[in-house]
């Protein structure tokens, strides 16, 4: 399966990816997200492997570590309880974790929107059993993020990190 991940080619010069640059298709992307409960950009850039199920992604919206001001982002998400989302923090393998997750960790309460139903929720980082756990169950769905782990230890990253986002019962669900 691995393999077959590797040979994969993305669609580089489909039409759709040709205006899907920048500020416009975040906002784009966003918007489709939070009112259609799905995700052009996670659809675009999914592995287009035999088996392999395009998972329809979430808006997760922050609280700013240093500025304290709401950015939101589009993130393929898997449900592994009833409204119990997982979030990797791969950044394509990168050095450093992406903004959201610094977020995350300076300001555990965020905002998500999920088939077009917003859950104000608490994100808390995986570690230990519950990591190892959590690792299985995204990798038997998601297996091309094995591919990112070597690109991760080259760059001085010792692991990816994963969230749990619950939501929050006692909360009304308002608009930030």
């Amino acid at each position: 399966m691995v393999t077959e991940l590797r040979k994969q080619k993305y669609p580089g010069n489909h039409w759709i990816f040709k205006g899907m640059h920048g500020a416009r298709a975040k906002k784009l992307d966003n918007f489709l997200t939070q009112w259609f409960g799905r995700s052009l950009l996670c659809w675009l850039f999914q592995p287009r492997v035999e088996g392999y199920r395009v998972e329809p992604g979430i808006l997760l919206q922050t609280v700013g570590s240093k500025t304290s001001k709401l950015s939101r982002v589009v993130l393929a998400a898997w449900e592994m309880e009833p409204q119990e989302w997982i979030i990797c923090a791969s950044n394509y393998g990168k050095g450093r974790d992406p903004h959201w997750a610094v977020n995350l960790r300076a300001h555990p309460l965020c905002w998500i929107w999920s088939g077009r139903k917003m859950y104000p929720s608490i994100a808390e980082e995986c570690s230990g059993e519950d990591l190892e756990r959590v690792r299985q169950y995204v990798h038997e769905r998601a297996p091309h993020l094995d591919l990112m782990m070597p690109k991760a230890h080259a760059l001085g990253r010792d692991t990816i990190p994963y969230f749990r986002i619950k939501p929050v019962a006692s909360m009304r669900a308002e608009r930030p």
